[in-house]
């Protein structure tokens, strides 16, 4: 485990998602396995989110993730979905692989915050 800057707390973790992880990239702990590894979802609003991809070498066999504090902007989370984020809206996988959205109510799954506003 690595500190940064702003209190962030940083992570040197397998890449078990079969591809290429790169900076930005939302992933989830890999449960099938019992060393420290992450992998991809397709599901919303997924309980096992890791955290988010901040030094990735494409399908390198580890990357660094970083899984709490303030996100550097160098490695900004990548967001889409099918309603608008509004800053301070909270965050959580999306059906797409990698990425987050707009969180949904009553569900678990929630990792971060928007610290600014994205329009689909």
């Amino acid at each position: 485990m690595l500190l940064g800057p702003d209190a962030g707390v940083f992570k040197r973790v397998r890449n078990n998602s079969g591809g290429a992880l790169v900076a930005g990239d939302v992933v989830i702990w890999d449960s099938t396995v019992t060393y420290p590894a992450v992998t991809t979802t397709t599901t919303a609003d997924d309980p096992k989110v890791a955290g988010v991809v901040v030094d990735g070498n494409g399908s390198a066999l580890t990357v660094v993730i970083q899984t709490d504090g303030k996100f550097a902007l160098a490695s900004g989370l990548k967001v889409n979905g099918t309603t608008d984020i509004a800053a301070g809206d909270m965050l959580s996988t999306f059906t797409t692989a990698k990425i987050a959205q707009k969180a949904t109510a009553g569900k678990a799954g929630v990792f971060a915050m928007a610290l600014e506003a994205y329009a689909t």
